[in-house]
């Protein structure tokens, strides 16, 4: 995590550097009206650095600890990977269980692709498979709405 922390600082500090226009080979001097830290502030683990058309940099990161992010990530994964067919056949697990897995959104991005790729159907074919992968995408969307907040 600290390279990533480090990382994060040189895309910054690279971004707070403007190059002169006295010589045809660039030569860079630090920009001191560059933002700078807010007092007390410390920048802490860094997920993306990213810029936008007026040259705002914006540091993002909403995790309170990165065992915290990976146990969510898991929460969320790991059924997925187990239950979706990719590493085992879905059709193994119990009768009960089928509805449930053919609702994750794994399960319908498999099977459309399998259909496209090694079936032959056409996009217009696999209506159910985007409409489980746009009802999810919908959800996330409105979850993440509701739970994002600014801090």
């Amino acid at each position: 995590m600290k390279r990533a922390v480090f990382l994060g600082w040189l895309i910054v500090c690279g971004l707070a550097i403007r190059p002169t226009a006295q010589s045809k080979i660039p030569r860079f001097e630090f920009d001191p009206t560059f933002p700078q830290m807010p007092a007390g502030k410390v920048f802490g683990d860094v997920s993306s650095v990213t810029t936008d058309a007026r040259n705002h940099v914006w540091v993002i990161h909403r995790p309170r600890t990165v065992e915290g992010v990976n146990g969510l990530m898991n929460l969320v994964g790991v059924p997925m990977w187990i239950g979706s067919g990719i590493f085992f056949s879905r059709e193994r697990f119990p009768d009960a269980l089928q509805p449930l897995l053919r609702a994750l959104p794994l399960t319908a991005l498999n099977d459309a692709l399998r259909g496209l790729m090694l079936e032959g159907r056409a996009l217009s074919t696999l209506g159910i498979e985007i409409g489980v992968l746009a009802a999810w995408a919908v959800v996330a969307f409105v979850v993440a709405v509701a739970v994002f907040r600014w801090d």
